[in-house]
């Protein structure tokens, strides 16, 4: 069974109750696979494979889905000519080619992009302009272009061509992904390049550090921790409704367990 999200956002909880830990958010219009119903609560699979609890009532399943429903939030800024939503249908291939578009992607845009959420706080789990956690923001602004991204900043490591770097003359081109990890674990933290030393990231809230030890923006931790700088190109990157359409296929045959 799919459903998709109907409100601006919804929490993701790792547990059906409120006070669990709050694993990631759904944005209004994302399409997700139905793993579990448990009374008000629904157990759902993203298109990458993330997994976690949202009340029912925040979505609308596949036997009563208007597909005009299908879209993101992010569609205006994606393609301006839209009017917000597809009304095409989601349950034949004909469907999601119509729904397909071919979004072209650009590292400056983002920039820009990323300069509009500065202020925003920080939240864990958040990937909406409401609150966004480092990883959150990246998808966030891949969404914005009409693009799938991975959730956590360890997946988003492995997408696109590493760059070699002198952490002691950082002069990275507007665009440059940088990710931070400590040794023996896993990488925790990722940034989005201004140009040369300066990047904007979530911590604490959205804002700009500099990884130049001269500067006032400068933070020794980010120093010491950067290890991976990656280049994105739009042949790294897979539309976001092909994406979905994967994600249909593969639950089009399964059925949630009734409680």
């Amino acid at each position: 069974m799919l459903a998709v999200c109907i409100p601006a956002f919804a929490q993701l909880r790792l547990q059906p109750e409120h006070e669990s830990e709050l694993v990631s958010q759904l944005v209004g219009g994302e399409l997700v696979g139905v793993l579990e119903l448990a009374e008000s609560w629904c157990q759902v699979e993203t298109e990458h494979g993330y997994t976690g609890w949202t009340r029912r009532w925040q979505l609308a399943f596949d036997e009563i889905l208007n597909p005009e429903l299908v879209c993101t939030s992010h569609t205006p800024t994606v393609f301006p000519n839209s009017p917000g939503c597809f009304s095409a249908k989601v349950d034949t291939d004909q469907g999601w080619e119509a729904l397909s578009q071919h979004p072209v992607f650009d590292s400056n845009a983002m920039v820009l992009q990323a300069h509009q959420l500065l202020g925003v706080p920080y939240v864990w789990g958040g990937k909406t302009p409401h609150g966004l956690d480092c990883s959150g923001l990246l998808q966030h602004l891949f969404h914005l272009q009409g693009f799938s991204f991975p959730r956590d900043a360890w997946q988003q490591a492995q997408i696109g061509s590493s760059i070699t770097f002198d952490r002691f003359r950082p002069d990275f081109e507007p665009g440059t992904f940088l990710f931070f990890q400590r040794p023996a674990k896993r990488i925790h933290h990722v940034a989005i390049s201004i140009g040369g030393a300066s990047y904007i990231h979530a911590s604490e809230w959205v804002r700009i550090n500099s990884l130049a030890p001269e500067s006032n923006l400068f933070e020794k931790d980010r120093f010491e921790t950067l290890t991976h700088a990656t280049k994105i190109k739009g042949a790294h990157l897979e539309p976001l409704f092909t994406s979905f359409r994967k994600l249909s296929e593969r639950f089009k045959m399964q059925n949630p367990s009734q409680t």
